[in-house]
């Protein structure tokens, strides 16, 4: 079996934990399941991590593996390797960041041929992580509802930001670094000072988990969502509401900005990826993994690219203007 935040997967099915709903049965539970993508900053390769522990660099031009950063035995499935529960890539794209169950958050040399590592090893599982904007932090959020600060050259941590009374599903920093949103079960995202670590503010009219909460391009308005399958829009001046909409059947898991500020990627487990107008609330496209509930979706940097992962074992690239699908990546064949 494996758990992942309010998730679990038992024998051939996904249950939530929270309402004890099946969200989705499959003919079985595949361990190359890419629980979490990123793209260089160029957009010339995407990094997944699995749920076998496995870590993997896609060249985005021909979808071939350019790298297999950490795969112990040849067919690819190892039990033995704790699942990757999140990555992050810096800005340099020469390092990949991920955090594992196992409490470990390792910094991955891509460049180097094998890749070098260094990895900190912690008391609790690890469930999500994020480079600040020069990449000189790591933030990191554990199963005991803390979020902790890390110099990136040290390996020392800098803070331990607590205040949350559920599980932390995502960290991320803003465009120039001053501030650290999250986003947890409890209902709320929060807004951090990074320099000090006081909570600047509280986003919570939520009705359940916030499964997500990243920064627009301006850093004007944080977008949040969760298990309602709303997207929210909050003034950053002000911490209200501006702006709502019901976006997806059920949780959305992640969402993105597009560069431009202007559309939003939304992730849901009704099976799709859907990319939003946000003056509008219109929906510009959708994508679908053969009905089976979306992992997460993001854009490549330049918004040219889109890459969806599913719960049918597939990383899927879509061409972000035309919208028709590029390649289709399997993990392991």
């Amino acid at each position: 079996q494996c758990l992942v935040g309010s998730e679990m997967c038992i024998r051939d099915s996904l249950w939530d934990l929270q309402t004890g709903a099946q969200l989705a049965r499959m003919s079985h539970i595949d361990e190359n399941w890419a629980w979490s993508g990123a793209f260089t900053q160029d957009g010339s390769h995407l990094a997944t991590g699995h749920a076998d522990g496995s870590v993997i660099i896609w060249r985005v031009s021909d979808g071939d593996k350019a790298t297999l950063v950490r795969q112990s035995e040849e067919d690819g499935r190892n039990a033995d390797l704790p699942m990757i529960q999140d990555l992050a890539v810096s800005r340099s794209g020469e390092s990949v960041l991920t955090v594992d169950r196992s409490g470990s958050l390792t910094l991955w040399d891509i460049g180097a041929e094998p890749p070098l590592t260094s990895t900190i090893a912690t008391d609790d599982p690890i469930v999500a992580a994020s480079f600040s904007p020069d990449d000189r932090l790591l933030a990191t959020a554990h199963d005991d509802y803390s979020i902790h600060l890390w110099d990136r050259t040290s390996g020392e941590e800098t803070m331990n930001l607590r205040g949350q009374t559920g599980p932390v599903h995502r960290v991320a920093f803003s465009q120039d670094g001053t501030w650290l949103l999250s986003a947890s079960s409890d209902g709320a995202a929060r807004v951090w000072d990074v320099a000090t670590g006081k909570l600047l503010k509280i986003l919570d009219e939520h009705e359940g988990a916030v499964w997500d909460a990243q920064l627009s391009p301006d850093s004007t308005t944080i977008a949040t969502v969760g298990d309602e399958g709303i997207v929210r829009l909050w003034s950053v001046a002000t911490g209200e509401v501006v702006d709502q909409w019901s976006a997806h059947a059920g949780m959305i898991r992640t969402l993105d900005y597009h560069p431009n500020g202007g559309r939003l990627l939304t992730a849901g487990q009704d099976g799709s990826a859907t990319v939003w107008d946000i003056s509008t609330q219109q929906s510009v496209a959708s994508y679908r993994h053969d009905d089976q509930p979306l992992l997460w979706a993001t854009f490549s940097l330049d918004g040219r690219t889109i890459a969806t992962a599913g719960a049918d074992s597939l990383i899927r690239l879509w061409d972000g203007e035309s919208h028709t699908q590029q390649r289709m990546l399997r993990p392991f064949k």
